[in-house]
């Protein structure tokens, strides 16, 4: 990728040339843990209500970096900073379930769902393009999940500026204000 970092655009000229029915978004910063990670994601994609599927991951210290994402009041990482065995309010960190959204580090989607979706936005070139295609995966009725069962380490930042631009997140809040504050999978 010749140009300057825009992950939104990486993500979406990598899926325009992919070939296979399933694609996964994995970021260039992450370390595989559980060995059947792909099959844990992949299996939940042949339920034709999912549209998107997301691991559980940890950072390097094995600390929570996302159990999915969650609207409560606005996007943030659900788990962020947790013990990585941690079992989570009511066990929501040990079963596979419904969320907000998932973070862009690591996805499993089918590619026409990608596709039907729009992609990932390029109004969000660095932060929020996770939210925001997951966001469009809901409003077109279907489910995005989470599971423990793929575990994966995202050494976050570390290949790309960890700047976050305020004018990704007016952009967001623009777009979606509609979805903050309006949790439903962490009550």
């Amino acid at each position: 990728y010749p140009f300057p970092f825009n992950f939104a655009d990486k993500c979406n000229v990598g899926v325009l040339h992919a070939e296979g029915d399933v694609i996964i978004l994995l970021n260039d910063d992450t370390q595989v843990i559980s060995p059947d990670w792909l099959e844990s994601l992949t299996a939940l994609l042949e339920d034709d209500s999912v549209g998107m599927v997301g691991p559980m991951l940890l950072l390097e210290d094995g600390r929570i970096q996302s159990a999915g994402h969650i609207n409560d009041p606005t996007p943030r990482h659900l788990g962020a900073g947790d013990r990585g065995n941690a079992p989570g309010k009511f066990g929501a960190y040990l079963v596979t379930r419904c969320v907000s959204g998932v973070t862009g580090a690591c996805v499993a989607m089918r590619k026409t769902t990608y596709m039907a979706v729009g992609g990932m936005s390029l109004d969000y070139p660095v932060s929020f393009n996770d939210v925001d295609l997951g966001n469009k995966v809901l409003e077109s009725d279907l489910k995005i999940l989470w599971t423990p069962l793929a575990r994966l380490y995202h050494f976050e930042s570390l290949t790309r500026d960890k700047t976050v631009t305020q004018e990704e997140g007016l952009a967001l809040e623009r777009r979606w204000k509609r979805f903050y504050n309006n949790e439903v999978y962490s009550r």
